[in-house]
């Protein structure tokens, strides 16, 4: 294999931004001995990608690969932290009031408004 070709050129690609080069090496690096970093590395291509899903699961991999390895499980403790602040991102407001009890707005509220606080 190409000297070039190496886990650390992938990290100084990655390092200097260039995610599709980064990521082309590594498929040419798929049969190296080092599944660890292979798919450590490959987690970061993914999170350059916005792929949390992605991600996780390689960084997970890793982990499996190297449990000893604390660089891999900082970094699978970091997607689950960002995957968490996403969720509560993409929740939907909760509503207050009668409606938060589930009882239908009309009975209780003189408008949706009311328990909704403007959501309506």
């Amino acid at each position: 294999m190409d000297s070039e070709y190496s886990f650390e050129r992938v990290q100084q690609l990655l390092d200097e931004g260039m995610n599709e080069e980064a990521e082309n090496m590594l498929m040419a690096l798929q049969t190296d001995p080092d599944k660890g970093r292979w798919h450590y590395l490959m987690s970061k291509v993914y999170m350059n990608k916005g792929w949390l899903e992605y991600a996780n699961e390689n960084a997970g991999k890793a982990v499996e690969y190297d449990p000893e390895n604390s660089e891999y499980t900082s970094y699978l403790d970091s997607i689950n932290l960002t995957r968490k602040q996403e969720d509560k991102k993409s929740m939907p407001k909760r509503a207050v009031g009668c409606c938060a009890d589930g009882l239908n707005c009309i009975k209780c509220c003189s408008s949706c408004s009311d328990c909704l606080g403007g959501l309506a």
